[in-house]
């Protein structure tokens, strides 16, 4: 598949290039098909009235639907937070008090640049479709809590099955793309096409203050004979003071077509456990759902579990 000389950027978020070189095994090649034109959105600054504590159990559209608000508001008023982890005694802000629409809280926005690809399904061998859209922010600054709505379309345009999507990461810096993905069991009906709408995005707000230094280190390639496959291995190095606390870790291989269309992904992170050691080595396979993979991309993140804030005077 493909294989790479590393290019790693760390503010925030680290990210690496990798071209190609080969090893073997092969498989066959889906042909997908999508609709969509890209779109711009404007992003909404998100309020803070008043707090839900997280409970054993809870998810967010469970607290969404508990309060009465859309999952795309709680998302804009909880920017900081990994909807793929909702841990027991996390404040989540939630948006309108007392029901309030979250509208009538929100200053006047700012639009940032984040434009959505045309959404591509693969059929698997088990009778389903994977759909995937690249989401890309053309602007300088990073936004967070990046989400869409991922729907099969009809002939006649209607719905037949729709999911929401998280980001793999939390945070996308400015001139970064990530994949939005959903699975879907193959409807009754006969499906034409697939869209992608955003559904939440926010401009992020001193990402330092909650986001370590990470480096991506010594990225080790490995692909098969048809560029289908590629295994990376390596590590990322945290740069964290003593008094930082401890942090989560997330590191993402996005594959890439000849065309430049994102075909596959895959994700490692350190789980619900606490880091609080500067260097993890992490190893992981990317499959791609279609055509040969010739590019690879590395982006890496490490989020502070409680955030940083300013002492008096400092």
């Amino acid at each position: 598949m493909a294989g790479c000389s590393a290019e790693v950027q760390a503010s925030p978020s680290a990210t690496a290039s990798l071209e190609a070189f080969a090893t073997a095994t092969p498989s066959r090649t889906a042909t997908p098909w999508a609709i969509t034109p890209i779109e711009t959105v404007e992003l909404e600054p998100s309020p803070t009235p008043f707090v839900h504590i997280v409970t054993k159990g809870d998810t967010l559209l469970a607290i969404a639907f508990k309060y009465g608000v859309a999952l795309d508001q709680l998302l804009a008023a909880n920017p900081d937070i990994d909807p793929h982890f909702l841990s027991v005694g996390q404040s989540l802000n939630i948006p309108g008090p007392n029901g309030e629409p979250v509208q009538s809280l929100l200053p006047t926005s700012t639009p940032v640049p984040l434009v959505v690809s045309a959404t591509r399904c693969y059929p698997t061998p088990s009778d389903q479709l994977i759909c995937l859209v690249t989401v890309s922010n053309l602007g300088d600054t990073a936004v967070e809590a990046v989400s869409g709505q991922i729907s099969l379309l009809s002939s006649a345009g209607e719905t037949l099955a729709s999911q929401l999507a998280y980001a793999p990461l939390n945070l996308l810096p400015g001139g970064g793309e990530m994949p939005l993905f959903a699975t879907f069991d193959r409807p009754k009906a006969q499906v034409v096409g697939a869209r992608t709408d955003l559904r939440s995005a926010v401009e992020a707000q001193t990402p330092s203050d909650r986001y370590l230094k990470v480096e991506i280190g010594s990225p080790v390639k490995a692909f098969s004979d048809d560029r289908r496959r590629a295994t990376v291995e390596g590590s990322l190095d945290v740069t964290a003071s003593s008094d930082q606390g401890d942090w989560r870790e997330g590191l993402l291989a996005i594959a890439y077509s000849e065309a430049g269309d994102i075909v596959g992904f895959a994700k490692w992170e350190s789980g619900q456990d606490p880091i609080h050691e500067g260097h993890q080595a992490f190893s992981l396979d990317v499959y791609s759902l279609g055509p040969p993979i010739v590019r690879l991309s590395l982006m890496a993140e490490a989020r502070l579990l409680a955030p940083v804030t300013a002492t008096p005077g400092s």
